[in-house]
Parts: C-alpha cells; sequence; structure tokens
C-alpha cells in the first residue's frame, strides 16, 4: 500500500468509546507540552494514521521517544527543533519506530511521544488528533487504554 494510498480513506473521526478510542484533543499555549499517544490511544504500533491538526492558532510539533521540549526559535538540526502546522490545517502522520546507532549503541526507539506549543506568548490552539487506519483496515484496531 502507498503512503498516498494509505492517508486517502473515508474513515470519520469516530466517537469515542470505552473499547475505541479516535479523537484526542488538548489545549495548547506557549509553554512547551508532551503527550504520550501510546498511553492515550493503546496499540498505535499498528497501522494506525494520525492527523494532527491546529485550531484557533499555529502550532509547533514533533514526535520523540519520550518526553521532552521543543522550540519554536530552534534552529539547525538540535533536539528542540520542531515543525509549524498553520491554523486550520492538519499533518498527515505515520507514527514510525526504529533502530537508532549512536556511540556505537544500537537501539530500537519507537516514537509515540507528540511535542507541541503554541509560537507566541498568550496565544492558545486545540491540538486536535485523531486517529485512523489504512484502506482494508478497521475499527478494531482502534483500541482504547487498557
Amino acid at each position: 500500500m502507498s503512503q498516498v494510498d494509505d492517508f486517502f480513506n473515508t474513515t470519520p473521526p469516530l466517537k469515542n468509546s470505552a473499547a475505541m478510542k479516535c479523537i484526542y484533543v488538548a489545549l495548547a499555549d506557549h509553554t512547551s507540552r508532551s503527550a504520550d499517544l501510546a498511553t492515550i490511544f493503546r496499540n498505535l504500533e499498528g497501522e494506525q494514521l494520525l492527523w494532527v491538526t491546529a485550531d484557533g492558532a499555529k502550532l509547533y510539533v514533533s514526535m520523540g521517544m519520550s518526553a521532552g521540549t521543543i522550540s519554536e526559535l530552534a534552529t539547525g538540526s538540535g533536539e528542540t527543533v520542531c515543525y509549524p502546522i498553520p491554523d486550520g490545517t492538519s499533518l498527515p502522520m505515520k507514527p514510525i519506530g526504529g533502530r537508532e546507532v549512536a556511540t556505537g549503541i544500537a537501539t530500537y526507539v519507537f516514537y509515540k511521544t507528540l511535542h507541541y506549543m503554541t509560537g507566541a506568548t498568550g496565544v492558545t490552539s486545540y491540538l486536535r488528533v485523531y486517529r485512523t487506519v489504512g484502506k482494508g483496515r478497521d475499527s478494531q484496531e482502534l483500541k482504547a487504554p487498557y
């Protein structure tokens, strides 16, 4: 299945239930925050797709292995650089993991933590995350946390 096929699907944002979680919403401000999506959404390691939307102001985001900080002012390729999502737009994401090698030590990681913030003091926005599945899959993969 191609990436275009993955993201071209007609699965609606399903109403959360005790057995299935599809939507997560958080209020974002100019403080760097982290949300562990593997805790919010069970079975994130499956073939789920995420649509992350900025609702109210531009958001800055990045995915990481664990809690940490980002900065909208960071430049270069350091650990705090992040990616902008303009207000009213969505960024499609497919969580990934893999093997990283640093200083000769291989580590298996999964990028499950979403870091987010707005770009200006006093500005708030809603961070809206909509989890869906690729074509040929169903809501059984959108399990709720234990």
